[in-house]
């Protein structure tokens, strides 16, 4: 095989023998012009040469190592923090039932796939601030317009713009009916706001 072909179809600027690719390695960003024929020893030739073929090695985009949540938002580090959250932690099956990105941003989008399914994380990405949080909860959404019990819920903060460290946020003892607010043109809600006097 022969490498960087120059204008002349019987000459070359780099021969690459069977067994010594390690030391004829192609470098990213460049154009290659390749032609093979089969010889036994240089001078000795069995075949012509093939027509060249002229390629680009671009640099290679890295591929994301894939998380369990198959978030788009996540890296790998907060992906292993937030199972560690979960009341099963690391052994927990999570699976996939709504992107926003995907399955658009109104509420019906997230009520239509997150109605009635148990157990769900919500992961929210502010592009603003770079800030990654969100919650958890046990219960079902069945839109019932009021506020659920559920002691195992928790908000957490995964990555701060300002530099936080990250934190999981569980109820305060006595505020557990205030869990998750269901309201039906709501999308995911937790907790209650609470007025702090002067």
């Amino acid at each position: 095989m022969i490498k960087q072909i120059p204008g002349k179809k019987d000459s070359s600027n780099g021969i690459i023998d069977l067994g010594d690719e390690k030391d004829n390695l192609l470098e990213w960003d460049e154009e290659y012009s390749l032609r093979m024929r089969a010889s036994c020893c240089q001078g000795i030739s069995f075949t012509p040469f093939s027509n060249i073929i002229t390629f680009d090695t671009p640099t290679p985009t890295p591929t994301p190592t894939p998380t369990r949540f198959n978030s788009k938002i996540l890296t790998k580090q907060e992906d292993d923090l937030l199972l560690s959250y979960l009341p099963n932690g690391k052994e927990s099956e999570v699976t996939l039932l709504y992107r926003g990105s995907n399955d658009g941003f109104r509420v019906s989008d997230f009520r239509d796939k997150c109605e009635y399914a148990e157990a769900t994380v919500t992961i929210v990405l502010s592009d603003q601030f770079n800030h990654v949080f969100g919650g958890f909860t046990n219960l079902q959404r069945t839109s019932r317009n009021a506020y659920a019990n559920d002691a195992g819920a928790f908000v957490y903060l995964l990555r701060s713009g300002k530099g936080d460290n990250p934190q999981k946020f569980t109820i305060k003892s006595g505020q557990e009916q205030h869990a998750i607010y269901d309201y039906s043109s709501y999308g995911p809600t937790f907790g209650k706001k609470v007025k702090h006097k002067k």
